[in-house]
């Protein structure tokens, strides 16, 4: 049967399509496993499938120079004597697999061949039908990557195997990487960063990218075509189109056996689109899925985290926030490590704070369960707070209530409706469902009632999860009746606590004096939308 480009085992779309539908590793993944994109040594099963496609076989125009769409690969002359001594064979095999893309005779292609000899290399389709002809041939230069040139004999280096250098690479295209179609740019505002960036594309693909300055980010940018398409192969990243939609953690390393490619990628993540500070560390991003495969990872190693929907000012729209709680930032931290140098000072110095996993009384994380389709903390959930109602607001409660009600306790009804008194959250749900009006969280929000009352205590509370919340929860820890700030046992560090008692302060509009809190309110808020260690 004669090989022809068209129909090509090795080349991997069944048509010639464009680069956003081309099949990838995860594709491949999911219909025939891992064992078909990477052998046990982690070796890529199709390399030619990765750089080279169909789209790039089909002619539109005469003048197309369909050659120079391709890599050079380098050869030794081992490989190029063998190649001459069935030369007219090859010519054959290689005028049979360009029809009607560039046709030739097999004598022309026998001079045309014989040419690319000379120079040392040959385009990587004529190589794939030399080595149909002569599977032994070898052309590799060391046991992980391959020498290549592109028609203008700009010389590179490709990687024949999966490393974790490579791992950590596809995490920072998936934080801070664009893929053009013939561009890698990878952003980051800390220069070193990206010194040390630019070194590690270097290292791997032989070729140095062009660092530049631009807005306040430093940016590297490498033009080589087939470091694009590798890292859409591996990772799924959109070529020329925004990648929120696309951005997925790689099947390939929750399937490996050795997690070190896992932690590798996931470290490139943090590098790029992670926060160290000293109380906090966080994922943010735009995709739903991609924070989905971050949890993922967390729960695979048993670390604790909050997720919560935010707004992005810079985009104009919400995205997502994984903060890992204090309880396991020790752990993460030895997990995950730093390669960025600004942020593996930040994470060292978080690994310096002796935090003890959970700590009695520590806040572990959101009850997802707890919140609406909205993400608003469901107040269904409470009974025992009360709230002030304007006379207003409060008659119009009433409108409906038949007398049989009013007639139990008519005096404190009377002070409900005056606004004299705070009302049981109890009891706003029965007039609400009386009138065939919204659940209790809408009428909160709808009226915007943020203060709420229990015996002697008061708090303004959040309607639903936020940045400051987020902030402080860390330094809290629930006792028997009451809420200490934690400060880790720097009990002398004034300018630490002033800091937090602002934010709680701000947060809850409640004054403070020492580091216990005797909050009623607060205490059940807590209990009620939040996993506690037992305490």
């Amino acid at each position: 049967m004669l090989l022809h480009w068209s129909t090509d085992p090795l080349l991997l779309d069944e048509q010639p399509i464009k680069y956003n539908d081309w099949q990838t590793a995860n594709s491949i993944i999911q219909k025939e496993g891992l064992k078909a994109v990477l052998t046990k040594d982690l070796v890529f099963k199709n390399l030619y499938g990765i750089m080279v496609r169909k789209i790039d076989f089909v002619r539109t125009k005469s003048s197309d120079r369909i050659i120079a769409r391709f890599p050079f690969i380098v050869i030794n002359t081992d490989v190029k004597d063998q190649i001459q001594d069935d030369i007219l064979l090859v010519s054959e095999k290689v005028r049979d697999y360009f029809y009607k893309s560039i046709n030739k005779s097999i004598m022309q292609w026998n001079t045309i061949i014989l040419n690319y000899l000379e120079k040392g290399s040959l385009p990587y389709p004529i190589f794939r039908c030399c080595f149909e002809l002569k599977p032994n041939l070898h052309a590799l230069i060391n046991d992980t990557s391959l020498r290549f040139t592109s028609a203008r004999g700009e010389a590179f280096t490709f990687p024949i195997k999966l490393t974790n250098k490579l791992a950590y690479l596809c995490g920072i295209c998936n934080g801070d990487g664009n893929l053009r179609d013939y561009w890698v740019i990878i952003a980051d505002e800390n220069k070193p960063h990206i010194e040390y960036l630019t070194i590690q594309l270097t290292v791997l693909f032989g070729k140095k990218g062009k660092i530049m300055k631009t807005g306040g980010a430093w940016i590297v940018k490498l033009n080589l075509l087939w470091v694009t398409r590798l890292f859409n192969f591996l990772t799924d990243q959109s070529i020329d189109e925004p990648k929120y939609s696309s951005l997925l953690e790689p099947l390939m390393f929750q399937q490996l056996k050795d997690d070190t490619f896992r932690k590798a990628y996931w470290r490139g993540v943090m590098d790029s689109d992670g926060s160290y500070s000293k109380y906090n560390i966080c994922l943010t991003t735009a995709s739903k899925q991609f924070m989905n495969s971050f949890t993922d990872f967390l729960d695979n190693y048993n670390i604790l985290y909050s997720t919560r929907e935010t707004f992005f000012e810079e985009m104009a729209a919400y995205g997502y926030k994984i903060t890992i709680l204090a309880a396991s930032h020790i752990d993460f931290c030895l997990l995950i490590d730093s390669f960025h140098l600004k942020k593996k000072i930040q994470l060292d110095t978080i690994l310096k704070r002796k935090i003890t996993q959970k700590e009695k009384g520590q806040i572990i994380k959101l009850r997802e369960e707890s919140l609406t389709s909205s993400g608003f903390y469901n107040f269904d959930l409470i009974d025992d707070l009360r709230i002030m109602l304007n006379p207003q607001l409060a008659t119009k409660l009433y409108v409906n209530v038949n007398e049989s009600l009013l007639k139990q306790k008519q005096p404190t009804h009377n002070r409900y409706k005056n606004g004299k008194l705070a009302i049981p959250l109890s009891l706003i749900k029965e007039l609400l469902a009386i009138n065939n009006k919204s659940d209790i969280t809408n009428f909160l929000q709808q009226n915007e009632i943020n203060t709420f009352y229990s015996g002697k205590s008061s708090a303004r509370l959040p309607l639903k999860p936020n940045d400051i919340l987020y902030e402080v929860l860390p330094d809290l820890k629930l006792r028997k009746g009451y809420i200490v700030i934690d400060l880790l046992k720097d009990k002398n560090n004034d300018s630490l606590f002033n800091s937090i008692k602002i934010k709680l302060r701000n947060l809850f509009s409640i004054s403070i004096t020492n580091t216990e809190i005797w909050n009623k309110v607060i205490l059940k808020f807590l209990k009620t939308f939040y996993e506690i260690n037992d305490y």
